[in-house]
């Protein structure tokens, strides 16, 4: 089953963790980053692209500050990365020396992901940063971010960097095996499970349920972000890996198919550029409300949502703007890229398309979205 979705892998994207970069302390292990460089430098001979997201800024300023703690205010989680973050990436840079891989660092905000230039200039970025054999080394701008522009997790930044670049492959390497039927720390008898073909609600409320998800008290990422991370991957297409990120060849070992962690079997269909966009920019500017009739169209038959199927729409939005496609019952089932701004569609709800130009004085498209910027949901 492995071997299916990893055979043709060129390009993947691995995240670690704090706690496994630490060893549940508050200083960088130096051994645990060479391990990481000696698999990056593995996939490079192998012929695999790898794009490393790493944790460890916040955790490391914590040792360099000496704080006991983590710290919960915004400005002082920003204190600890300004401080940790050079010293994460010197460690990087030495350790991915001896291979001759340049360690090249990139930091984003969910601003990066959500505009459609920069989340376009980030992908050429990276293929730039490939074509010159460096390693792109990702982390979230802790020391800029605040609860509004927070990716959240560099889970979900690992996730939605593998949309972004089209990748193969993601891998989640952590303090955890994997995914166990009840949290081994509590429970002996807990069962690694080998595979998942679909995170449904049981996996979720289980790892929800778990004390501290098997996080940690230095890192943010639970398991339950772990899930939904592997949900956005697997929603385009990419499977996921949840390993520990302990040992010494743990991805190496997932890439050989060996009986490693979790393996998360994707759901989704691999999309274009563009609609991947689509599919996980992080924020929609809007809701257009479609009746029964321009659903089912979309849905069943890949068509146009058209203004003579809109029955209302909210929001503030402009031409070229996402928006969200509900249902009558208020379901989402789709999202797109809008033609017309929010106040031009509430001026054409229901009107075919020769009534556009009469009504408005001009016509950009025939289309409220067109099928070309339409993406299903998987509630749909």
């Amino acid at each position: 089953m492995r071997s299916f979705w990893l055979k043709d892998a060129r390009r993947v994207v691995v995240k670690i963790g704090t706690s496994a970069l630490t060893a549940n302390t508050r200083t960088l292990n130096k051994t645990r980053i060479e391990w990481v460089a000696e698999q990056i430098a593995e996939m490079r001979r192998r012929g695999i692209q790898t794009i490393l997201v790493t944790s460890g800024a916040i955790g490391a300023g914590m040792g360099r500050l000496r704080l006991k703690k983590r710290p919960s205010k915004i400005s002082e989680l920003q204190a600890a990365a300004s401080v940790g973050q050079s010293l994460l990436m010197k460690m990087y840079e030495e350790a991915l020396r001896p291979y001759g891989l340049p360690a090249a660092q990139a930091l984003l905000t969910t601003d990066d992901l959500q505009n459609r230039r920069r989340y376009v200039n980030f992908a050429n970025a990276l293929n730039a940063l490939f074509n010159f054999g460096a390693v792109p080394i990702l982390n979230e701008n802790d020391a800029v971010a605040t609860e509004e522009i927070r990716v959240g997790d560099n889970d979900t930044l690992s996730a939605h960097t593998a949309v972004a670049v089209g990748a193969d492959l993601l891998i989640l390497l952590s303090d955890t095996d994997g995914v166990f039927t009840a949290d081994p720390r509590r429970r002996p008898d807990a069962e690694r499970i080998p595979i998942i073909h679909e995170i449904d609600a049981e996996t979720m409320r289980m790892a929800d349920e778990s004390p501290g998800g098997y996080g940690t008290q230095l890192g943010t990422g639970r398991l339950l972000t772990k899930l939904k991370a592997a949900q956005t991957a697997g929603s385009s297409g990419i499977p996921t890996a949840l390993a520990h990120g302990g040992r010494r060849n743990s991805a190496i070992d997932i890439l050989d198919g060996k009986d490693v962690g979790t393996f998360f079997i994707p759901k989704g269909e691999r999309k274009t550029g563009k609609k991947r966009w689509i599919s996980h920019a992080l924020d929609a500017k809007g809701v257009l409300v479609a009746d029964e009739g321009a659903r089912k169209a979309v849905v069943e038959r890949s068509a146009s949502l058209l203004p003579a199927g809109v029955r209302s729409a909210t929001g503030e939005f402009q031409t070229g703007d996402l928006v969200r496609c509900v249902g009558l019952d208020g379901v989402e089932f789709a999202r797109g890229l809008v033609n017309y701004g929010a106040e031009e569609i509430n001026k054409i709800l229901g009107m075919r398309a020769n009534e556009i130009m009469q009504t408005l004085g001009y016509h950009y498209a025939d289309e409220a979205i067109h099928r070309d910027n339409l993406v299903l949901v998987e509630n749909g």
